[in-house]
C-alpha cells in the first residue's frame, strides 16, 4: 500500500544565515542616532543627502551579497548535483535487492560507498518506511530508526537537498522505484561543504564599482536636492500656516506634473473639502444655535433663550430701562379644542409674524408656553411709553385670521412691568406682569394693564375663588335666579332667563361677571353648565307651558361639549319639550365660525330647541352672522336700550336693528328696559320681548312663583303694584342692572 509523500522541511544553508546576520547588524548601525538624527532637527536636505549616502551604503551590501551568494549558490549546486548522481547510482543499485528483499546484497552495495569521499552514512528503507540495511563510518554513528522516519516525513520529494544547521550535514533522500512505483527510500548523509574565499577578492573590485558609482550619484542627488526639496518645504511651511490660522482658504500655486504637482493639487483638494467642511459645520452650529434658542412653531425666541435674554436685559437695566410685556391669547384654547392642533400651529406663525411687524429692532419677542407670548421692550422707562406698543399688539391681534376659508378673531390680554422700577430680579419681574395680566383676565380680556403693588390682592382673591368655585356646587351655594321675558304686544309673560348666583357663606355674593371667567378657565364650566341646564329645564315645567327657559352658553360650552348629548339627557330626564328651551349664544362663540360649531347649533335646532343671539352689538362684525346663521330670536344688549334716552344718530342704530330683523322674521327682545318711555319706544320702533327691572329683576324660585301668580293677566299697574312687593320679600336676590 503507497503511503503519501514526506513533507519538505525549508531550512537556510549556514552561509546564507551569516549573510542575513551582517544585513540585520548594519541595518541596526544606520538605525543608530549618532548617523540618523531625531526628526524634528532635521531639514529636509539634510535628509535626503543622508538618505542617498544611506542608499549608496544600501547597494554596495547588496552587491557584495549578491556576489558571495551567487558564488556560494554555485559550490552548494555543484555539490548536491554531486549527491544526487551518488544516490541516483546507488539507488539503482539496490532496487533488485529491495525488491526481492535480499537485506545482505543491500548491505554490500551501500558498504561500497564508504570508498567515497565525504559520505558518512547511508540507509535503505522499505516501503514501510522499516529499516532495510545500513552503512556508517566508525565515527558517524547511523541514526535511530525513528529519527530517520522523521527525517524521511521532513525530506522533500524526490531528489531533495536538506541542509542542516546543527551538525553542518548534507542529506539526499532518493526514492527507490520499480516501474513508476516506489518500493523504498533511501537515506544519504554527506559533508556540507563551504564556499571558497577565493573570490573575495573579486568582492573587493565590485565595492569599489559601487563606492565610485555611489560618490557620482551622491553628486547628482545634490543638484536634484534643492529643485526637489523646495516645493516640498514650500508645502511644509503652508501646512504650518494653516494649522496655525485655520484659514482653510489658501492655495499652493504651481506648474509641475510630476508626482509633487499631484502633491500639492491633493492638498489643494484637502484645502478645498476642509473648507467645505467647516461652512458645512458653522452651518449644523447655526442650525444648532437655532433649534436651542428658538420656537420651532413662530421662529420667535423660546422660553430658554427669552430667559438668558431678560438676564442680560436686567444686568443693564440701570443704564437701559426696558418693559415686560406678557400676552396670553384670548381665545386660542377654542382654536385649539374645536379645529385641532394643526390649525392652531398655524394661528400662532401667524400670531409671530405679527409680533415681529410690530416689534423695533432692539425688542426682543418670544413664546413662553403654549399660548403665552413675552416681549422685551427695551429703553422704556415710563407707562406712557409702554402702553401704545401694547395697544397696537392688542390691535393687530384684533384683527381676525383668514386660515383656509376660515375666519378666526383671537384677541389678546397684556400685562406689563417695568424695570428697574418694579424689580431686577428676573422672577419678580415676570410675576408682576403675570399680575398685571390676571388683572386683564379678570376685567373681561382683551386690554392691557400695567403693574400697582395693589394687585397681588386680586390675584389672591382669584386664587380663593377658584378654589371655592371648585365646592360651591357640591355644597349648595349657587343657585339660579330668574327674570321675566315680557310680550310688548300685550305684556303677559313668554318666558324665563336663567341666571347663575354664587353665595358664599364668608365672600358673600359673587358676581357672574367675577367667577364666570374663572369657571372657563379652570375647566368648570361645563360641569357647572350642565347643572343649570338641568336645574332651569327642571323649574320652568312647575309653572305654565307657555313659558319658556333661557339658559346662557359659555363659549367654551359650545366650542368643547357634546351639546347635543346632553341637551338630550337633560330633556329627557325633566320631561321638558324642546321647543321650550333657549340656548343663548354671544357673538364671541362665533367668532372663530368652523364647520362643527355650525353643524352643532345646526342639530341643536333640528331636535326643536331654540338658537337665541345674546348681546346682539358688542361684538365684531355683527351683521354678518346674521346672515351665516338663521337665529330664533336677537337680544339687543341693554347699553343699546340706554341709548334710546337720546335722540339722533344714536336712537337711529337701535331702529335699524329692530327693522333689519323684522325684515328678516327674527323677533328681537331688548334687555335692560327700566323706564316707560324706554318701553313705549321699543314698542312703537317694533320690538317684540323685553326684559329688565321695569318689570321685575332675577327672582328665586319663590318669588318667581309669587310674581307669575301676581303678574299673570294684569295690567302694567298691576304689575308694578306687584313687584313693589316682590321687591320686599326678605330672600330676593337682586344686584344692579350692570351686574345681572
Amino acid at each position: 500500500m503507497m503511503r503519501g509523500r514526506p513533507q519538505p522541511r525549508t531550512e537556510r544553508p549556514a552561509s546564507q544565515e551569516r549573510a542575513y546576520a551582517i544585513a540585520s547588524r548594519i541595518k541596526h548601525w544606520a538605525a543608530l542616532r549618532s548617523i540618523w538624527p531625531a526628526r524634528g532637527h532635521v531639514k529636509l536636505s539634510s535628509r535626503l543627502r543622508l538618505v542617498v549616502a544611506g542608499a549608496i551604503a544600501v547597494l554596495m551590501l547588496l552587491l557584495f551579497v549578491l556576489f558571495a551568494g551567487l558564488e556560494m549558490r554555485d559550490v552548494q549546486e555543484r555539490h548536491h548535483e554531486r549527491a544526487s548522481a551518488i544516490a541516483a547510482v546507488l539507488a539503482e543499485n539496490v532496487r533488485g535487492s529491495l525488491a526481492f528483499f535480499d537485506t545482505e546484497a543491500a548491505a554490500k552495495i551501500l558498504a561500497s560507498v564508504g570508498a567515497l569521499p565525504g559520505i558518512r552514512w547511508a540507509a535503505l528503507l522499505d516501503a514501510d518506511q522499516r529499516l532495510f540495511a545500513s552503512f556508517a563510518l566508525p565515527d558517524q554513528p547511523l541514526l535511530k530508526p525513528a529519527e530517520l522516519v522523521a527525517r524521511l516525513q521532513r525530506a522533500p520529494p524526490g531528489n531533495a537537498v536538506n541542509l542542516s544547521e546543527q551538525d553542518g550535514a548534507l542529506y539526499v533522500t532518493q526514492v527507490v522505484q520499480v516501474d513508476g512505483q516506489p518500493i523504498g527510500w533511501l537515506m544519504l548523509n554527506l559533508d556540507a561543504e563551504n564556499p571558497s574565499l577565493q573570490f573575495l577578492g573579486r568582492l573587493g573590485i565590485v565595492m569599489l564599482a559601487a563606492a565610485v558609482f555611489g560618490l557620482i550619484a551622491s553628486f547628482a542627488a545634490a543638484r536634484a536636492l534643492e529643485r526637489i526639496a523646495w516645493p516640498i518645504t514650500n508645502l511644509a511651511s503652508m501646512m504650518r500656516e494653516v494649522s496655525i490660522t485655520h484659514d482653510y482658504r489658501m492655495r499652493l500655486m504651481h506648474h509641475r506634473s510630476d508626482e509633487i504637482g499631484e502633491l500639492h493639487d491633493g492638498f489643494n483638494g484637502l484645502l478645498e473639502q476642509l473648507e467645505a467642511r467647516e461652512q458645512e459645520i458653522a452651518a449644523h452650529q447655526n442650525d444648532l444655535v437655532r433649534l436651542a434658542n428658538l420656537d420651532e412653531v413662530t421662529q420667535l425666541s423660546n422660553r430658554h433663550h427669552f430667559r438668558q435674554l431678560l438676564d442680560r436685559a436686567l444686568k443693564r437695566a440701570g443704564d437701559v430701562p426696558f418693559a415686560l410685556l406678557c400676552l396670553d391669547l384670548d381665545r386660542f384654547k377654542n382654536v385649539n379644542d374645536s379645529l385641532g392642533h394643526d390649525m392652531g400651529d398655524r394661528v400662532l406663525r401667524l400670531v409671530g409674524e405679527r409680533l415681529r411687524s410690530i416689534a423695533r429692532a432692539e425688542d426682543t419677542m418670544a413664546r413662553t408656553g403654549g399660548d403665552e407670548f413675552s416681549v422685551i421692550m427695551s429703553r422704556v422707562s415710563h407707562d406712557d411709553e409702554a402702553l401704545p406698543f401694547a395697544r397696537r399688539i392688542l390691535c393687530s391681534l384684533r384683527e381676525p385670521f383668514e386660515i383656509n376659508g376660515l375666519t378666526l378673531h383671537i384677541g389678546a390680554s397684556i400685562g406689563i412691568a417695568l424695570a428697574p422700577r418694579d424689580a431686577l430680579a428676573p422672577e419678580q419681574l415676570i410675576k408682576y406682569a403675570d399680575l398685571a395680566l390676571y388683572e386683564v383676565k379678570a376685567a373681561g380680556r382683551n386690554t392691557v394693564r400695567v403693574y400697582q403693588p395693589a394687585m397681588g390682592n386680586l390675584v389672591d382673591r382669584r386664587l380663593v375663588l377658584e378654589q371655592e368655585l371648585r365646592e360651591a356646587l357640591a355644597r349648595g351655594q349657587l343657585t339660579l335666579v330668574y327674570q321675566p321675558q315680557i310680550q310688548t304686544r300685550d305684556r303677559t309673560v313668554t318666558g324665563l332667563e336663567a341666571l347663575l348666583r354664587w353665595n358664599h357663606p364668608v365672600l358673600g355674593v359673587v358676581a357672574p361677571a367675577e367667577f364666570i371667567p374663572i369657571a372657563e378657565d379652570s375647566g368648570l364650566i361645563a360641569e357647572i353648565g350642565a347643572w343649570v341646564l338641568e336645574e332651569a329645564c327642571r323649574e320652568v315645567q312647575l309653572h305654565d307651558d307657555t313659558l319658556s327657559i333661557a339658559v346662557n352658553l359659555s363659549p367654551v360650552q359650545v366650542m368643547t361639549q357634546d351639546l347635543g348629548a346632553l341637551i338630550d339627557g337633560v330633556l329627557a330626564r325633566t320631561d321638558l319639550a324642546a321647543h321650550r328651551l333657549e340656548l343663548e349664544i354671544t357673538e364671541s362663540v362665533l367668532l372663530n365660525e368652523d364647520a362643527a360649531t355650525l353643524q352643532q347649533m345646526a342639530a341643536l335646532q333640528q331636535r326643536g330647541v331654540r338658537i337665541v343671539l345674546d348681546d346682539f352689538g358688542t361684538g365684531f362684525a355683527s351683521m354678518a352672522y346674521l346672515l351665516r346663521f338663521q337665529f330664533e330670536k336677537i337680544k339687543i344688549d341693554r347699553s343699546f336700550v340706554h341709548l334710546l334716552r337720546e335722540q339722533g344718530r344714536k336712537r337711529a342704530i337701535v331702529r335699524a336693528i329692530i327693522e333689519m330683523s323684522r325684515q328678516m322674521g327674527t323677533p328681537v327682545l331688548a334687555e335692560g328696559v327700566e323706564s316707560e318711555s324706554e318701553l313705549q319706544m321699543l314698542t312703537s320702533d317694533g320690538c317684540t320681548e323685553v326684559q329688565g327691572y321695569y318689570f321685575s329683576g332675577p327672582l328665586n324660585e319663590q318669588d318667581l312663583a309669587l310674581f307669575l301668580r301676581t303678574w299673570n293677566g294684569a295690567t302694567l299697574t298691576a304689575a308694578n303694584s306687584a313687584l313693589g312687593s316682590l321687591r320686599t320679600v326678605p330672600n330676593l336676590l337682586l344686584l344692579p342692572a350692570s351686574q345681572a
